[in-house]
């Protein structure tokens, strides 16, 4: 049972209150008068209602004390979840006529029956010396209620019948607890075992030793095995966290490798970008095209100019010809005339000829007296010849025939070199007007290029280094995304990512990550050593069990001499009457102790030795409830009333935790209503350490007026500062 709220309604000082509980503990503190006591006798309240004590004095009536003064009646709910994992609500109202109620989860009436004798199973009497703990309240006292309900418990299986009853019932058979002239009777039987067992324990008091010393090694090598266990257990659990761990870093490689291709494609595609002229995208042939087109126009635009001063010379040489007047009218007079310099100049010698032979002729005839009028014809002739000559010098510019045949003789050079200046001239005039064609077709070209590639024709060479770095970079950019790309790859390619997911999602972030190899070797350490041990442990077994074949156990014997010494003093008390039903009862309790009594010490040492941090090894518990214990490293059993207040504290809660285990349906929750006052600091730490792993099955609620519990507890349940 976990109880999950408490609605208070009216109860006492208490009025109108919620108060959530942890599943596991919840610490509850406040002044004194504070009304955390309250908070206890609440919960009790809610599973058994009030006791049927009907004293006067208020302080011995329950319902007296809790009655409200500003209300008729008490009222509450108590809220739990049961053993069936369902969870339900027990409503109790105190008036005139106690009512209560427990509801199921569709808020159905289960049963009127009070909450804790229909859950938990036992009575109220049991309910308070067990799972209820109030301060000076850890001890049983001797009205018998709980040994007497743990009997019948044992005994008939049956909590409800009464066997202080049953004893009245066998007050006629008093007689054999012990006959009238005391010779015979339960009672001498009782004193004749207890010599009997007395001289049985001095006998295999060695053999006892050395059962138990064989024991306590036994017991010593299973802590250590459970211990090693425990540490395998982490171990490989710290194992299975690595591969977690490796899982996860793998996880974040790959997720780095595809940030990194992500990222890197990005930066590709971003750089790209920035060359882009609309669809078009330069590549290292169009900066080719680029480069060859800003070439061609430099080389055209040199040729160009090579050809200028070329047409320059050409026309310089034209000039220079065309510089001669004479020489060049005569050139056109003669083309005029379709005449040619040779022809005229063949007419220029046949006249000169002429002339000199005619002036020959007349000089001579002048010579020859006889002749002179012969002579004079041919002086008349000569003076023809001559006019003719002067007026073609004349005509064609020239002062005289010489200077005219001087021009003609020179004619065809002139022709030919003004010829071949003129054919220069057109040539270069040609290779000009080609050159500077060539030179806009280059132009057009990379103007043709600049539009298409987006940039400035007066700027390509500063485009051509700016496109070159790009497309450096671009190759940079998209190289490093291939070699991510195949980091990527190499990285899923070995590995399934699903199953990789699965186990980093199971990492435990709590745990400690160590290296493999150290682990591993731990793990190693802790395999082999209990290996080691099961086999010392096996040796000790077999060992104990031979000597527990041979020899009756000590607890037996022991337990046996106390519960008879108890029985013993008890017949003689109570005479015979009682005798008969205490020797009923020891029957009864032959089968407790082999049934119930065992567990019942078994587990009571288990949890006594926790909380004492191992000083007491075993604590024992006869059929009256009355209680002895083993110290470590020790034999001798002694009675309880050797401990410390603190120390017996321990003792009795470690017997009622035990109690609850044996005689409940259902595991209670535990109140401890400051419990822990007569503990010291080191006890009260050990206390609380065994609650906290006790709170794995039991729900605990610590009520306290100090601050103790609470600031050793804070980090490890829910804390509650309470006051009315």
């Amino acid at each position: 049972m976990r109880i999950k709220n408490l609605g208070i309604g009216s109860f006492g000082k208490l009025e109108g209150g919620s108060i959530g509980l942890d599943d596991k503990i919840t610490v509850i503190t406040g002044k004194n008068e504070a009304g955390k006591s309250s908070i206890a006798t609440f919960i009790k309240y809610m599973l058994y209602g009030f006791d049927s004590s009907k004293k006067a004095d208020v302080s011995e009536n329950q319902k007296k004390k809790y009655m409200p003064w500003t209300a008729d009646e008490c009222t509450g709910s108590l809220t739990f979840e049961a053993s069936d994992g369902k969870t339900y609500t027990a409503v109790r109202k105190t008036a005139q006529k106690s009512q209560n109620t427990v509801f199921d989860e569709n808020d159905m009436p289960l049963t009127g029956d009070n909450a804790g004798d229909y859950f938990l199973g036992v009575n109220e009497n049991a309910y308070k010396k067990t799972a209820f703990i109030g301060q000076n309240d850890t001890a049983f006292t001797d009205d018998g209620e709980l040994d007497s309900a743990l009997k019948n418990m044992v005994f008939s299986a049956d909590e409800s019948v009464d066997s202080q009853k049953a004893v009245k019932k066998l007050e006629d058979i008093k007689k054999h607890y012990l006959g009238k002239a005391g010779r015979s009777g339960l009672i001498l039987e009782t004193e004749k075992e207890l010599i009997t067992l007395r001289e049985e324990r001095d006998k295999w008091k060695d053999g006892h030793k050395e059962l138990l010393s064989s024991e306590y090694q036994l017991s010593e090598i299973q802590k250590k095995i459970a211990f090693n266990k425990e540490k395998k257990l982490s171990l490989e659990r710290e194992k299975e966290n690595l591969e977690c761990y490796e899982a996860k870093q793998r996880l974040g490689q790959i997720e780095k490798a595809k940030d990194a291709l992500e990222d890197g494609k990005a930066a590709f595609s971003e750089y790209f970008r920035l060359m882009q002229n609309g669809s078009f995208v330069p590549d290292a042939d169009f900066v080719q095209l680029v480069k060859a087109a800003l070439s061609n126009i430099k080389g055209q635009t040199k040729r160009t100019e090579e050809c200028r001063i070329e047409l320059d010379r050409a026309k310089a040489d034209m000039e220079k010809i065309g510089s001669d007047e004479s020489q060049s009218r005569i050139l056109e007079m003669l083309v005029a005339e379709n005449e040619t310099a040779e022809s005229l100049l063949g007419k220029v010698k046949t006249l000169k000829n002429s002339l000199k032979k005619t002036k020959l002729i007349a000089i001579i005839l002048t010579c020859l007296i006889v002749t002179i009028p012969v002579a004079v014809f041919f002086y008349v002739k000569a003076s023809g010849l001559s006019k003719k000559l002067s007026a073609l010098s004349e005509k064609y510019g020239c002062k005289d025939a010489g200077e005219l045949e001087g021009k003609l003789s020179s004619g065809d050079a002139y022709r030919t070199a003004a010829e071949s200046a003129k054919r220069f001239l057109d040539m270069a005039k040609q290779a000009l007007e080609k050159s500077e064609t060539e030179l806009e077709d280059y132009i057009t070209a990379l103007d043709t290029l600049a539009q298409k590639g987006g940039f400035d024709k007066e700027n390509a060479e500063e485009y051509i280094l700016k496109a070159a770095e790009w497309i450096d970079r671009c190759t940079e950019l998209k190289a490093k995304c291939r070699e991510d790309l195949a980091s990527y790859n190499a990285l899923v390619s070995s590995v399934n990512i699903d199953e990789l997911t699965s186990l980093a999602s199971k990492l435990d972030e709590s745990i400690e990550i160590r290296d493999a190899k150290t682990v591993n070797q731990q793990l190693m350490f802790y395999t082999q050593a209990n290996d080691a041990l099961t086999v010392r442990e096996r040796e000790l077994e077999k060992q104990a069990a031979v000597l527990s074949n041979t020899l009756p156990k000590p607890s037996e014997i022991q337990s046996r001499i106390l519960s008879l010494t108890a029985q013993l003093e008890e017949m003689k008390d109570k005479h015979a009457s009682l005798g008969l039903a205490i020797e009923a009862l020891e029957k009864a309790s032959e089968s407790m102790r082999s049934e119930a009594a065992p567990k019942i010490t078994a587990e009571t040492s288990e949890l006594f030795s926790k909380i004492t941090d191992g000083k007491y090894r075993a604590l024992y518990a006869d059929s009256d409830m009355k209680l002895s214990f083993l110290e470590k490293d020790e034999a001798q059993v002694r009675d309880a009333g050797y401990l410390s207040a603190g120390t017996l504290d321990a003792a009795y809660i470690s017997l009622r935790i035990a109690l609850c285990e044996f005689l409940y349906k259902e595991h209670p929750t535990l109140i401890f209503d400051d419990a822990f006052a007569n503990m010291d600091g080191e006890r009260l730490g050990n206390t609380l350490d065994f609650l906290v792993k006790l709170s794995e099955d039991f729900q605990i609620v610590i009520l306290s007026c100090h601050d103790r519990e609470k600031e050793y507890l804070k980090d490890k349940a829910k804390i509650i500062n309470f006051e009315v």
